[in-house]
């Protein structure tokens, strides 16, 4: 007797084909395949209802939005000791400042 397999495409097909009965007991691969689908349904769900306009996200987004820009906050480096304003203010400071050089410091004259 010679047996003929089928091709790669039937047998997907009768994969996905195949009635869920029989396949969702517990134990099967069928029960846990549900059994997650319908936990990311739930959650899929959930963030929906966050999204929306005045849900929990778009509020805490919307807060975090009108906070405005940190890096137009101007740092006056008046921070107690031991935080680290006092450390980031003034080096923040130094490293925007335009470099100072005198013009004595500069020799016209050509060197050898």
């Amino acid at each position: 007797m010679l047996w003929v397999l089928p091709d790669r495409r039937a047998v997907a097909d009768a994969v996905w084909d195949e009635l869920v009965t029989g396949h969702d007991g517990a134990g099967k691969a069928g029960a846990q395949l549900w059994t997650d689908l319908d936990a990311v349904l739930a959650d899929t769900n959930e963030l929906q209802g966050d999204w929306v306009n005045g849900g929990r996200l778009d509020l805490l987004l919307d807060g975090a939005a009108s906070a405005g820009d940190p890096w137009l906050t101007e740092i006056p480096g008046a921070y107690g000791a031991g935080t680290a304003g006092l450390i980031l203010g003034p080096t923040w400071q130094r490293c925007t400042e335009p470099p100072r050089r005198r013009l004595s410091t500069y020799s016209m004259t050509p060197t050898a």
